[in-house]
């Protein structure tokens, strides 16, 4: 009998050491552990535009779609959808087992409401929300944001508690990728105004629908132990598995500590912009992200600028390939505006529309352009010209590389002057320059996201450049509803700009998500900085 016992108990333990086993091998239930750079500022989705709470809003919360590891968009809340014949309304038949998650117990149904809330908050002109010019397509949407319109005119409508409809003003073939984007998280609106104005502000003023939920966030805005705790949530795990059991966001501000806690262990992952060589190990993953690009643009109203024949000049006399050795990891000689990470119908850009011919070294050509279109004094006042680049700019010892070959193919000479941001602004807005070094990145993974820069009346659009050409190219998107025809409409539009050499290409730069080689599965978007842990395992 004794016997029978001990090896009745020998097998309960091998059950469960294996059942043990099975947890450990899927990867699933570690704790990771991540540096924020900054303390988040809001985590309202509908607001929030720094780093760190975009960040964390990514775990928290999950729209109407959502983004899988190969870039391709799935169902998030949604169920299914229809869409009329015109492209103009959508139906959304969403789950019914999604829950608002908070500290405290803090659980209740998510329905087609959270998201007319939500919507309708993020385009109110009282919100001030910097992304509700995103969201024109919906209609009235831009009539409600300028104020002609009260917010409950707005498009989004909760047919019932799980169907929503949202019309259009025009086709959008992109407008299921704007879906999944932060600004488009849902928003209970009882429990926002419950918080009194604190909605995304501390631990008690946040629920969650999406993999995690908050469970504690300590800010000190004098402390420098700062951190966030989040825990899987049991709801979303029904629906799709979370293998991390949570994650803590550590808030560490000094890039080198960022750095070494890395190297001991201490965080699972850190983003480098390749200058830390000895991160490039065979212990660690390194992910590349060719994410930013940056070129030269020219005052034309200065009358030598004007002239396309010496922007061509300038531009055929830069030859990218020589240069490509002097490089450090992260830069890459650039031929077009938009960077190979940014993808469109689940492939890169760059695999779908090749860099622009323009572009190319043609030294013969460029010298005969030169002579060919300026005078002598025109000459001798270029010569004393310089390329203003702003403080922030990451490559400002590589535009040496290209002077000193204008130098020589051209005998042109000028210099590198280096502003803070704030003057380099106010000489682009005066006119007092006759070249600038021009840094494009984006808040999302777009191709329009690049080329808005150069829209006449676009925010971003510091360098009052205006064509109305080129704005009637990225217009016509508005007509279409096929993303292979709005390939064809980017590439018309950067092509337009690199051939008529208001902007010359010049450099592409990089970022790396690196981390160890027993953990799988991180999505990163290296536009906002967003990396999901819900599928993350460590084995």
């Amino acid at each position: 009998m004794k016997l029978k016992r001990i090896i009745a108990v020998f097998m309960v333990l091998c059950v469960i050491f294996a059942l043990t086993s099975c947890s450990k091998s899927d990867g699933s239930n570690v704790l990771f552990k991540y540096a924020l750079p900054s303390d988040p500022k809001n985590l309202d989705p509908q607001l929030a535009t720094d780093s760190s709470s975009l960040m964390v809003i990514e775990n928290l919360y999950e729209g109407l779609i959502r983004k899988a590891k190969d870039g391709k968009l799935e169902n998030g809340v949604a169920e299914s959808y229809s869409i009329s014949e015109n492209g103009l309304k959508i139906k959304f038949n969403l789950k019914k087992n999604y829950y608002w998650k908070g500290t405290n117990d803090t659980r209740f149904n998510l329905t087609a409401k959270d998201f007319v809330f939500a919507f309708r908050r993020l385009v109110d002109p009282n919100t001030y929300s910097p992304y509700a010019k995103k969201y024109y397509a919906i209609k009235n949407a831009e009539k409600i944001n300028k104020g002609e319109l009260s917010v409950d005119n707005l498009c989004v409508v909760a047919e019932d508690d799980y169907t929503l409809t949202i019309e259009l003003e025009h086709p959008d073939s992109e407008f299921f990728s704007l879906l999944a984007e932060s600004s488009s998280m849902p928003c209970n609106e009882q429990f926002f105004y419950q918080t009194k104005g604190k909605y995304g502000l501390e631990t008690d003023s946040i629920i969650a629908n999406g993999p995690f939920f908050m469970f504690k966030w300590v800010y000190d805005p004098y402390g420098k132990d700062n951190y966030l705790i989040l825990r899987k949530s049991p709801d979303y795990n029904t629906i799709s598995k979370v293998y991390p059991s949570g994650l803590n966001f550590f808030v560490v501000k000094d890039e080198n500590d960022r750095l070494e806690g890395f190297k001991k262990g201490k965080y699972d992952f850190i983003i480098d912009d390749g200058a830390n060589k000895s991160l490039f190990n065979n212990d660690n993953t390194v992910e590349k992200y060719t994410y930013k690009s940056g070129g030269l643009i020219f005052n034309l109203k200065n009358p030598i600028m004007k002239n396309q024949g010496v922007r061509k000049a300038l531009s055929l006399a830069i030859n990218r390939k020589t240069s490509k050795s002097e490089f450090k990891n992260g830069v890459e000689a650039a031929y077009g505006l938009i960077p190979h990470s940014v993808t469109i119908l689940n492939k890169s850009f760059r695999e779908l529309s090749s860099e622009p011919a323009a572009s190319l070294y043609n030294v013969s050509l460029a010298q005969y352009m030169w002579t060919s279109s300026l005078t002598k004094a025109e000459k001798n006042l270029l010569n004393s010209s310089t390329i203003i680049v702003p403080k922030s700019c990451t490559n400002t010892e590589y535009l040496d590389i290209y002077i000193k070959q204008w130098e020589d193919t051209l005998d042109f000479f000028c210099s590198v002057e280096v502003l803070d941001d704030d003057e380099y602004n106010n000489r682009i807005k005066s006119g007092n320059y006759y070249m600038a070094y021009c840094e494009l990145s984006a808040k999302t993974n777009s191709p329009e996201d690049f080329l808005s820069t150069f829209r006449t009346g676009d925010q971003n659009n510091i360098y009052s450049f205006s064509d109305n050409n080129y704005d009637s190219i990225l217009s016509s998107k508005n007509t279409k509803n096929n993303l292979s025809e709005c390939v064809d409409i980017y590439s018309k539009a950067e092509r337009y700009l690199i051939e008529n050499y208001f902007y010359v290409p010049m450099f592409y730069n990089s970022q790396y998500l690196i981390y160890d080689k027993k953990i799988k599965g991180p999505l990163y978007d290296p536009f906002t900085q967003q990396l999901d842990f819900s599928k993350l395992k460590k084995f």
